[in-house]
């Protein structure tokens, strides 16, 4: 079931990059050669750098869970420029956050209609925060996700973390 669940959450990730933000993603693994992960995405799994972003977001339903996309500042840029039409000079940090959060909406909202159409399922607002540095996941639920999926895109970085639990755990 789980392995399920990635595929539908993988999915879910393309189909917002590509439709929204005209951006595609390569996965990334242990394995990969491409490039640095260790410095890109940092040892302890958080994308690092001073213009990097985390929003979370959390979901409700037969299943509750949380979730927590962590981009490069480069990546957001991208997103703001595509989605908006916008040249970079004219992007502003909330073009940024709702660049962001609308990503982080979309995900979650077209993964959970993958995994059950039938159900309506409650999200959070999403939690935009701008931290310099590494980003550490949020809450305590993130702290041993059930998936952490890495991508990247023209050399910027996508780290994916969700939790997901049965409503009555």
């Amino acid at each position: 079931m789980d392995t399920k669940i990635e595929e539908m959450l993988i999915e879910a990730i393309f189909e917002v990059f590509e439709k929204m933000f005209y951006l595609s993603l390569e996965p990334l693994n242990a394995d990969h050669k491409g490039c640095d992960i260790a410095a890109i995405i940092g040892l302890d799994g958080s994308v690092r750098g001073e213009d990097d972003i985390a929003v979370t977001i959390n979901f409700d339903g037969s299943v509750r869970g949380e979730g927590q996309i962590s981009l490069s500042g480069g990546l957001t840029e991208m997103m703001a420029q595509n989605m908006l039409s916008l040249d970079a000079c004219e992007i502003t940090e909330k073009d940024i956050e709702d660049c962001s959060k609308e990503a982080a909406n979309m995900i979650w909202g077209n993964f959970l209609r993958k995994f059950n159409a039938d159900e309506a399922f409650n999200l959070s607002i999403p939690i935009f925060r701008r931290s310099p540095g590494a980003i550490p996941c949020q809450g305590p639920d993130l702290q041993n996700p059930m998936f952490r999926l890495n991508f990247v895109s023209n050399g910027e970085c996508l780290e994916v973390i969700m939790t997901m639990s049965d409503r009555n755990r």
